[in-house]
């Protein structure tokens, strides 16, 4: 998912990094604290459909890919891009969630 997205010929940008963003996002601790209040199947509730909205945004970008464009080079994808990391921080808080929960 990582690469560098050229915006213009002169204009280069690291994209977000799943890992880094997962780990330094704002809205990580809010996130983490919503799953504490939720019970376990409320939790793996969350996990399920952020998995199915991250396979949709991923199916969808390697449509693109499929179709000879070139995603993360330019802004002309630059939401889906951004929507496919977000997913998937939000599928790996989900994920540690369920994985990570107190017992």
């Amino acid at each position: 998912m990582c690469g560098i997205i050229a915006t213009s010929r002169k204009e280069k940008r690291q994209p977000w990094n799943a890992t880094t963003l997962c780990t330094t996002s704002p809205t990580r601790p809010f996130d983490q604290a919503r799953h504490v209040l939720l019970s376990e199947v409320g939790r793996v509730s969350q996990q399920d459909a952020r998995q199915l909205l991250y396979d949709y945004m991923d199916g969808l970008w390697a449509d693109i890919t499929r179709a000879g464009e070139r995603p993360a080079v330019g802004g002309k994808y630059q939401a889906i891009a951004a929507m496919r990391e977000l997913t998937g921080v939000l599928r790996t808080i989900a994920f540690e969630a369920v994985y990570d929960a107190p017992e």
